[in-house]
């Protein structure tokens, strides 16, 4: 196994939605019945017992790849298994390893788990959150609600999947080691996290005109319009037979011809053989600093419109341009455009408060996970077997 093939099995593997988005603008769940918090929300979170749980300690040097029922972090006590994470990845899983050797395909399972455990750990936190402040009959009214609109969803996969019934979507899904009941997990969680969001989050503060305006400024670069040309070109190439000094009579007689009257398109179609001569050589709107050839863009650079440029010599051709119409460079007004600042500004505004509410939740938290930094390579008994997640915030 070449590192090159290994490299192309860890892309494809790691091309997905790692992105930690949670969306609190239409959330599927509504706002959930009032009832008091209880004041310690996790101090009950009840450990798993199954005997089917790996429990050992973590050696990233192992061959051994990893189950589906190793615990891989530990929320508030309750374990995450490895399962969890990789189970939306267990098709393609399953075709690396029988093209990987043991070592490559553990490191490919923990590149995975370590890269989506942070949202995974985050969802779950604001899940819990929100399920553990309802009563039962509260969580039974939303439970019905997410599955009436992951219902939707399912339609929209089987329509996708070409799959005429349930059990027909289930074994495709099957086939690549994923299935409903997973992903209707995930879909409520996420929208539970999102309503988590949604409810802290609050109203945006009100943009000021000044602050409208500073950002105005300080983006400037993507209100500017920069000066753009429109031209001709006339180019007449120096290969053909009798070479540089054959181009120059065509060049002079298409002088004579202009200046006894003759239309520039007229003579462009006549003599030149540039790329766009058959429609009298016209470039359409562009900025004069795109145009390639450094004599040609320093021409219709400084040439007012209508007139003709001198006879300009290139490496292969002969040419003489003309600019048909100038724009100057401009900016649009800020008056068209503060209604998108100030939704940036909201957005941000959002994104920072977000974070913040997660950080908030995560720091109320017990994170234990098993991607520690191993501060002696050599000696894993120097290694603890858990580490605590960092406050991660909200990334796009």
């Amino acid at each position: 196994m070449t590192f090159s093939r290994c490299t192309l099995i860890l892309l494809a593997l790691l091309c997905g939605c790692a992105g930690k988005t949670y969306k609190v603008d239409n959330p599927v769940v509504g706002p959930a019945p009032p009832r008091k918090v209880k004041a310690d929300a996790y101090a009950q979170v009840e450990e798993a017992p199954s005997s089917d749980i790996q429990q050992a300690g973590y050696n990233r040097n192992e061959e051994k790849p990893l189950l589906m029922t190793d615990v891989v972090a530990r929320i508030n006590g309750k374990p995450i298994l490895a399962g969890d994470i990789l189970e939306q990845y267990a098709g393609r899983l399953k075709e690396a390893e029988k093209q990987l050797p043991p070592r490559k395909f553990r490191e490919i399972q923990e590149m995975l788990v370590e890269r989506d455990l942070g949202r995974y750990v985050e969802t779950t936190l604001m899940a819990q959150s929100i399920r553990s402040k309802l009563k039962e009959e509260q969580l039974t009214a939303i439970d019905a609600q997410l599955d009436k609109f992951f219902e939707m969803q399912v339609q929209e996969m089987m329509k996708q999947a070409q799959a005429p019934t349930l059990m027909d979507l289930e074994a495709k899904l099957q086939e690549q080691g994923m299935s409903l009941a997973t992903m209707r997990k995930l879909f409520g969680d996420r929208q539970l996290a999102s309503e988590y969001v949604k409810q802290r989050l609050g109203d945006a503060p009100p943009f000021t005109p000044e602050e409208l305006k500073a950002q105005y400024s300080k983006q400037m670069d993507q209100y500017l319009t920069p000066a753009q040309v429109k031209w001709q070109q006339l180019q007449v190439s120096t290969n053909r037979p009798g070479g540089e000094q054959a181009a120059y009579k065509v060049i002079q007689q298409a002088f004579v011809e202009m200046n006894d009257g003759a239309d520039f398109d007229a003579v462009v179609k006549k003599y030149s053989d540039g790329p766009l001569a058959k429609n009298g050589g016209h470039w359409d709107w562009m900025q004069p600093q795109s145009v390639a050839n450094e004599r040609v863009r320093a021409a219709i650079g400084d040439l007012q419109v209508g007139e003709l440029s001198d006879v300009i010599k290139g490496s292969n051709s002969l040419q003489i341009v003309r600019v048909t119409g100038r724009r100057d460079a401009s900016a649009t007004p800020f008056e068209d455009v503060q209604d998108d600042i100030r939704k940036q500004l909201t957005d941000a505004w959002r994104e920072a408060r977000a974070t913040e509410i997660i950080d908030e939740l995560k720091s109320q938290s017990v994170i234990e996970t098993l991607f520690d930094t191993q501060e002696n390579a050599d000696s894993a008994a120097a290694k603890p077997a858990f580490s605590t997640i960092p406050p991660a915030g909200l990334a796009g």
